[in-house]
């Protein structure tokens, strides 16, 4: 499989991951930028209350082009993916409590080697008991399965072969916004012909504050052990955006 080939089907997988595992919103298709991303705290007017404005709340909780460097390239999230994302909650009809869903632009990066996708996607529910119960159920084992399945899916839709994929809740939920959950996993899938198989790392972050949730995800194929990085620089990018809901 060409490295090119390689990025495509990352791009395809985190689409379809975030759509099955999500939405009425497209990404604002910035034009390219970012790297491991800003933890310092973003400036610009304040956000109105969630329950005034769900949706500017929404859209400014999602990664940007300012939060990446310029060898990271943006583009629109497909149609879809808050609504798939939705479906792997079961605990709360997300559609039903949810002001605004808005999934953010989907960033890309190629190296040698290696190739990454990081999105995110917002949701500004209706009250704080609906958002806890978003983030309780990420850390749970149904919830990873919903989401890892999704992914094998859209790998193997393309023509890829997954021979092993796994994704789990992690030990210690991550100290972001008021509670956060994470996800972290492993996948392999078949190389070129003659090649060896190719490896990567997976990542799904949630956090809240107040009435508002974030999703996070990273997926890191044939990289150079860089994704623990992306992994919490990403959630740290958006916790800093968290820092601004009143």
């Amino acid at each position: 499989m060409s490295r090119s080939r390689t990025a495509a089907l990352l791009v395809v997988a985190i689409v379809l991951l975030l759509a099955a595992c999500g939405g009425d919103d497209e990404g604002s298709g910035d034009e390219k930028k970012s790297s491991t991303t800003s933890t310092t705290a973003p400036t610009g007017p304040t956000l109105p209350d969630p329950a005034d404005d769900p949706e500017t709340v929404a859209e400014a909780m999602n990664l940007s082009t300012t939060d990446f460097m310029e060898d990271w390239t943006a583009t629109d999230s497909p149609e879809g993916t808050v609504e798939q994302l939705e479906a792997c909650f079961t605990s709360v009809e997300v559609a039903d409590v949810a002001g605004a869903g808005v999934a953010g632009s989907r960033f890309t990066r190629k190296e040698t080697p290696g190739d990454q996708v990081i999105s995110s996607v917002a949701f500004v529910v209706e009250d704080v008991p609906s958002a806890e119960a978003m983030v309780a159920e990420v850390a749970d084992e149904a919830f990873a399965t919903c989401a890892r399945d999704v992914l094998v899916a859209g790998f193997e839709s393309d023509g890829v072969v997954v021979q092993e994929a796994t994704l789990a809740p992690v030990d210690d939920a991550p100290d972001l916004g008021e509670e956060a959950s994470a996800l972290r996993g492993a996948i392999t899938i078949d190389g070129p012909a003659g090649d060896a198989p190719t490896e990567g790392e997976l990542g799904f972050t949630v956090l809240r504050t107040k009435t508002v949730v974030s999703a996070v995800w990273v997926v890191d194929v044939g990289g150079d052990n860089e994704f623990q990085a992306l992994f919490e620089d990403s959630a740290s990018a958006v916790n800093v955006k968290h820092g601004m809901v009143p």
